[in-house]
């Protein structure tokens, strides 16, 4: 009889030669657990999805609730569903006044299409202008000139906060450090609370470009499911109630400050968004995977494969990131010596 493992590396698609291959049983507030008992600190949070930590009391009750109520009941934007209009209005009073209306997506992908489509539509132009470069802090100076650029050549800005928000980097969204507003904002992968959930958030006169010339400019049969929006709510309302922002900036600062290696180039990002710069991706790959048998979950970065994923939930305690980060250090020296 073949086991779980083998199943899976049969009949499940996978995305790389070398899947992580932990069998999860659960998985609770900053740990996951396999099917062994063993305990894993996560300090990814399923790549910057956990941002409540695993299964939180109050996000699963508000799964289970709206289940009892509803689940799928018509494609997107022609019912009025009691769970997307109260994530939209609590998401918009938080924004800038501008960004009022709300675009509820599956995932983050499907966002940055629709925001995409959008820009196209409202400013008929056919090209955009893609940035990424790993988890590389722009200044304040740039950022303020590539809205000033923008306003001069009547360019919409989107800004892709789909890891970075919902308080990663110490303020609800990561353009709130540099004193500018997007045209279109996007989010996802926290804005769930573990649910599959995204959006694209714009001007109402931006976004009504999608109802005409021709109407359903962008469709989606499950985008912004009711289930889901009842959970970011939850997760949203968690975040604010337990001040999970508060301390981000502190807990950013002592992960700074016991990272400290001769093998470790710089660490980069804000908050709790952080990448560890080693040599090579052989070393980032081997320093991770002692980690994982030491019970710390890190991982690598697809467009910088020399950089160590740091992203642990925002409740982690500051004894706890001690340890993770002995951890780490120990992983080092570990591969070093190898």
């Amino acid at each position: 009889m073949l086991t779980n493992r083998q199943l899976f590396l049969l009949n499940v698609a996978q995305t790389s030669g070398s899947p992580r291959l932990l069998e999860i049983e659960c998985a609770k507030g900053l740990y996951l657990y396999d099917t062994a008992g063993k305990a894993y600190m996560d300090l990814v949070s399923g790549f910057a999805v956990s941002n409540t930590g695993h299964g939180h009391p109050e996000i699963v009750q508000a799964i289970k609730n709206q289940v009892d109520l509803y689940m799928h009941l018509s494609v997107y934007g022609e019912f009025v569903q009691s769970p997307q209009v109260k994530l939209a209005q609590k998401i918009t009073s938080l924004l800038p006044e501008s960004l009022n209306s709300v675009y509820f997506t599956n995932s983050g992908t499907e966002a940055a299409e629709g925001a995409i489509k959008l820009a196209k539509r409202f400013t008929g132009r056919s090209e955009i202008i893609a940035c990424k470069n790993g988890v590389r802090v722009p200044d304040s100076a740039y950022m303020l000139l590539l809205r000033q650029k923008c306003d001069e050549t009547g360019t919409l800005l989107i800004l892709d906060e789909i890891q970075s928000g919902l308080g990663r980097t110490g303020k609800l969204f990561a353009f709130e450090h540099f004193n500018i507003v997007p045209d279109i904002l996007l989010t996802a992968k926290a804005f769930g609370g573990g649910m599959p959930l995204g959006a694209f958030i714009a001007p109402k006169h931006v976004m009504d470009a999608l109802k005409e010339n021709p109407i359903l400019g962008h469709i989606t049969t499950f985008g912004g499911h009711p289930v889901c929006c009842a959970a970011g709510l939850a997760s949203l309302e968690v975040i604010l109630k337990e001040e999970l922002i508060k301390n981000v900036s502190v807990k950013e600062a002592l992960f700074r400050k016991l990272l400290y290696h001769p093998e470790i180039k710089e660490v980069r990002g804000k908050g709790l968004m952080l990448s560890i710069q080693l040599s090579s991706f052989n070393q980032v790959e081997n320093v991770s995977k002692r980690c994982v048998e030491n019970g710390v979950i890190v991982d690598w970065f697809l467009h910088c494969e020399t950089a160590l994923r740091i992203a642990p939930p925002l409740i982690i305690s500051l004894d706890e990131i001690r340890k993770a980060c002995a951890v780490i250090l120990e992983a080092i020296n570990f591969c070093a010596e190898d």
